[in-house]
Order: structure tokens, then C-alpha cells, then sequence
């Protein structure tokens, strides 16, 4: 997978295609695991040795309904974050051009090129100044992710194979 860095994307906009939810294991934190399998049991998740992902079934996430998630308030972090990778050193190369300074810390922002949403170009001032910034606070504050999991109601529905 190749990553480009932010400096070298005009914007990016999910066009709900489903891709990233068919190709991609979804990593689990472990407090997602103890909120997903609170709210929809522990058969949503799969577990290997000292890592957890959401279960895939028939080649796709197992909430993944019509290209779309089907528990959207309640998405992983990997799901929030994507394509975007936030990192606190240059992961991917071209440190000059994912350099990105936010409230006086840097990070080192890049996008997986797998992503049919990324428009390549100068960056935009919603990329610069909404999406990389909103980011940027997700990850340095996953609480805030995570606080209204448990106050939110979900009508569970029957998962098949």
C-alpha cells in the first residue's frame, strides 16, 4: 500500500464505496472490545494471538450492509481515521511534505492511497484546516470517541453467515 502525504492531496470526501470494509481487517483497541462486545456481543469481534479486529464474514466487515456501516456512532477508530494515518514521527517517508504542525505539536499526516476519495493537488483549506485538525484531536483525545458509546441505543439486529 502506497501512502502519500497530506501536502500532496487537494481533499478527500468518503464517496461510500465499501472497498476499505471488503480489503481491510478493522483493529480493535481494547476498550473497543469491551464497548463492541458489550453492546453487540463478543461475536462481532475476532481474536488472534494479542489482537483483536471486527469480524469479517463472506469476505466484508460483519456490520458492512449496502457498502455502508450499519453502526456508524458506534465505528472503531481505524474506521474513524481512514484513509488518514496521524503519526508522531515520519512512518511513510517524505517527512518534509506530512509534516504538519497543529497546536504547536507536529505530526506527520499521510493517506493510504487505496482510497478512490482522496483528490490529489494542492491541499484544500477544508483538508488543512477542518479534516486534518478534527483528526488530529480524535487521536490525541479517543475519550471523546468512546464517551457516548454507552448512552446510545442501538436496535440489535440478527447477524448472518
Amino acid at each position: 500500500m502506497k501512502y502519500l502525504p497530506w501536502s500532496k492531496v487537494s481533499d478527500w470526501y468518503c464517496k461510500t464505496c465499501g472497498k476499505c470494509c471488503k480489503i481491510f481487517k478493522v483493529p480493535l483497541s481494547f476498550i473497543e472490545v469491551n464497548l463492541l462486545s458489550k453492546k453487540f456481543g463478543f461475536y462481532c469481534i475476532e481474536a488472534t494471538t494479542g489482537s483483536f479486529y471486527l469480524k469479517r464474514i463472506n469476505g466484508k466487515c460483519i456490520f458492512q450492509f449496502n457498502n455502508l456501516c450499519s453502526i456508524h456512532p458506534f465505528k472503531p477508530m481505524a474506521c474513524k481515521l481512514w484513509p488518514f494515518s496521524i503519526n508522531e514521527v515520519p512512518k511513510y517517508g517524505e517527512k518534509n511534505n506530512a509534516y504538519f504542525e497543529y497546536k504547536g505539536e507536529v505530526f506527520y499526516v499521510y493517506l493510504n492511497s487505496y482510497c478512490d476519495g482522496i483528490i490529489p493537488g494542492k491541499p484544500s483549506f477544508r483538508l488543512v484546516n477542518k479534516i486534518i485538525p478534527e483528526l488530529i484531536e480524535l487521536t490525541r483525545k479517543p475519550s471523546k470517541l468512546y464517551s457516548n458509546w454507552e448512552k446510545l441505543s442501538f436496535r440489535i439486529f440478527s447477524f448472518h453467515n
